[in-house]
């Protein structure tokens, strides 16, 4: 029965609890380590496809830029050694009636065709200076109209390089001896190469995908043929016809998840795409994750094979002696523990009047032991946690005031403190103002002020000196100054706040018990204080920057805005009407659609039945858009279109595509505005020159007063000037 009595649970047995903490100690770990392998190494995948993308887009970048510049050199040769001036000329303003000779332009084209053999061009043109072909190397497409087209405008300014359709265009503006273009001449070149730059779709065994995009949305190159149009409405390619590069994942135009990056490309006015299928980039990242677990797998195996053996080894001499005892309790006294090793247990046995005691205080030893590191590494992981959750705020906060709220509250809270403050150094350098404080103690002292000089308190000498100060028990240290909203204050730390080599001001951290900072805790809140500084003098810069960027557009929208007043009041208003006839130029239109848009500035929709008593479209049936053009928020005119009332009501998304196009619109209107406002300021600047030029060459009082009557006369365009000397004097007028 006593023998009975004496037996334990196994659950309860020190066998059990050292294999637990045998387990627990080489297992986790291993699981542990194993997981963050994991971690690492998937991001490091995602990495490196992310990296082997931008290492293929800088290269097909570069090739098309080495094309392009080949385009270049070869199209800059055609126009220096084919005579393209000198025959444009001729061609666009023939001496005679009859108009260009049909061997002048065999002649020409037999020149320019000997460029067309090297690969790079097909054909080379000539328009004039209001956009009809007249003249093209190879093909029949002479007297087309291309007015309108954005390439032929490019064209009249200076070289540029478009892509069209299915091809790509290199135009050049033909100057007379004043500067002004009088024709553009141009080049087809020859896609073959764009297209193996862009066709090549494997490096390193990797299959990946890579194709242009024009401004349209349509892929140009590298994907099917030109015929078919590929729509590409993808998140690369927006983002990239937008003006921005990045990498991001996404389904492509076939709806497969791929890892894209994209570019855009101002030379070709065009996004360029590089992609590769999730799948197949994370194929082998997969193998190694799979590795990783087996491999963590077996370590879990073999921890747990060695922590059993060792709890065996320890246990069962222990448990012997357990039997031993129990048959010494059951009466068998004359028996003596059987004493088989010279350690701890050997000696157990050897002292064995002394065992039940020894075991017991050994018990708790271990427990105690396993409580303590369980209770440290809770702390440090509470520690962790509370460092973690800091970053998280000053990388999601750019809003200073509640930046700073926030993280006071959050360090209390996390490290069950009585009070925390947030100083800053003034402007003046001389005080550390008090900017953020917990609870009810913190609103107080934040309502009246406080603040304290660089220096003095614990706060000031913090600042002053650059080193975190700590006081076990305040009534001990002199140089703190204690606030009366903060009574039951028993240990304070102050910790500087750096950022960019400087102290921008401190933390201050109260607690109720004695001694509540030590070196662990000091550790990770000046850690946190340097992340505090670092968020704060971010998010104070980042308010600057958004006050500079808002002063600036505004400046910008009010210019552009007098501007454009100046310039409608000045020139009168501009219409264009486009319909079966063509595009041609009206008197401005005068509709209650068209009012209405211009005044209140929104899109005005019209259904049929209130379309036909419209006076721009009272001919026909069916419904108007009207959406109005503005740049900036000045409204500078509208477009007004008409869809037949066979084809229905307007949708919801042919509405949003014509804004998204007004949109564009108001930007080309933008930038031909200033590029009109240059010119102008150009011509006025050379004509001072002249002038200045003309005057600085006379030498004598009347030559130089007629020559400044002539010129002033011929630039101001009017049929009489004059101009006095006199030395009358106001008081004698």
């Amino acid at each position: 029965m006593v023998a009975s009595g004496l037996r334990v649970r196994f659950t309860q047995s020190i066998r059990f609890r050292l294999l637990l903490t045998f387990l627990l100690v080489g297992i986790l770990p291993v699981i542990l380590i194993a997981t963050i392998s994991a971690i690492n190494q998937w991001q490091t995948g995602r990495a490196n496809a992310v990296r082997q993308l931008e290492m293929l887009a800088s290269l097909k970048q570069a090739q098309l830029e080495d094309w392009l510049r080949q385009l270049e050199d070869q199209f800059q040769e055609v126009v220096e050694n084919a005579a393209v001036a000198d025959y444009g000329r001729v061609i666009l303003f023939p001496a005679t009636e009859t108009g260009v000779s049909a061997d002048l332009l065999n002649e020409w084209r037999m020149r320019l065709n000997r460029y067309t053999g090297r690969g790079l061009f097909n054909s080379y043109f000539l328009m004039d200076i209001n956009g009809v072909m007249v003249f093209i190397s190879q093909g029949a497409r002479e007297r087309w109209s291309f007015r309108e087209a954005p390439f032929f405008q490019a064209g009249l300014v200076t070289r540029s390089i478009y892509l069209v359709g299915d091809r790509i265009v290199v135009v050049e503006p033909l100057r007379d001896a004043a500067g002004r273009p009088f024709g553009v001449f141009g080049g087809y070149a020859d896609v073959t190469r764009l297209n193996e730059i862009i066709g090549e779709r494997t490096v390193g065994g990797e299959q990946f995908e890579s194709y242009l995009v024009n401004e349209e949305y349509v892929a140009f190159s590298g994907i099917g043929s030109p015929e078919l149009r590929i729509a590409v409405n993808t998140l690369g390619a927006i983002e990239a016809i937008k003006g921005r590069s990045g990498n991001a994942i996404y389904p492509n135009y076939r709806g497969d998840m791929v890892i894209g990056v994209y570019r855009w490309l101002p030379s070709l006015q065009s996004a360029l795409l590089v992609e590769v299928k999730r799948a197949d980039a994370y194929r082998q990242l997969w193998v190694g994750l799979l590795t990783n677990v087996l491999v963590g797998v077996l370590m879990v195996g073999i921890a747990a094979m060695l922590a059993l053996l060792t709890t065996r080894q320890i246990a069962r001499p222990i448990a012997g002696l357990v039997q031993t005892a129990q048959r010494i309790a059951a009466g068998e006294r004359e028996l003596d523990a059987k004493v088989e090793r010279a350690d701890e247990i050997g000696a157990l046995g050897q002292a064995f009047n002394s065992m039940t005691t020894q075991l017991r205080e050994l018990v708790n030893t271990l427990e105690a032991r396993v409580e303590e590191r369980t209770r440290t590494l809770a702390q440090r992981t509470a520690y962790l946690e509370a460092t973690a959750e800091v970053g998280r705020v000053v990388s999601s906060i750019l809003d200073l005031d509640r930046l700073r709220g926030q993280i006071a509250e959050l360090i209390r809270e996390r490290f069950g403190l009585y009070y925390v403050g947030l100083f800053q150094v003034d402007e003046s350098g001389e005080w550390a103002v008090l900017q953020a404080g917990t609870g009810e103690y913190g609103r107080k002292m934040l309502a009246r002020g406080h603040r304290i000089r660089i220096g003095e308190g614990m706060v000031g000498w913090c600042i002053a000196n650059d080193r975190p100060r700590v006081t076990a028990d305040v009534p001990l240290d002199p140089l703190r100054i204690a606030p009366e909203e903060l009574p039951n204050t028993r240990s304070e730390a102050a910790i500087p706040l750096r950022a960019q080599g400087r102290v921008v001001g401190a933390l201050s951290v109260q607690s109720e018990q004695v001694n509540a900072f030590g070196e662990d805790i000091l550790f990770v809140l000046q850690t946190m204080a340097d992340q505090v500084a670092v968020a704060i003098t971010n998010a104070r810069l980042f308010a600057q920057v958004q006050e500079a960027l808002e002063a600036a557009r505004r400046a910008y929208g009010e210019l552009s805005r007098r501007a454009w007043i100046d310039l409608l009041h000045g020139g009168g208003q501009v219409a264009f009407r486009s319909d079966e006839l063509g595009v041609m130029r009206l008197e401005p239109i005068s509709a209650p659609e068209i009012e209405q848009a211009l005044r209140e500035g929104r899109t005005i929709i019209q259904s049929a039945a209130d379309a036909s008593r419209s006076q721009v479209h009272r001919t026909r049936g069916g419904s108007t858009l009207t959406i109005p053009i503005r740049v900036g928020e000045e409204v500078i005119g509208v477009l007004n279109t008409f869809k037949p009332i066979a084809q229905g009501e307007w949708t919801a998304q042919e509405v949003a595509w014509l804004e998204d196009v007004t949109e564009q619109l108001s930007f080309a209107l933008e930038a031909a505005r200033f590029y009109q406002q240059t010119q102008l300021r150009e011509m006025r600047e050379r004509q001072i020159r002249e002038i200045n030029t003309n005057l600085q060459a006379r030498v004598s009082l009347d030559a130089l007063m007629q020559s400044a009557i002539a010129e002033l006369a011929r630039v101001l365009n009017v049929p009489s000037a004059f101009v006095q000397l006199s030395t009358q004097s106001r008081a004698e007028e």
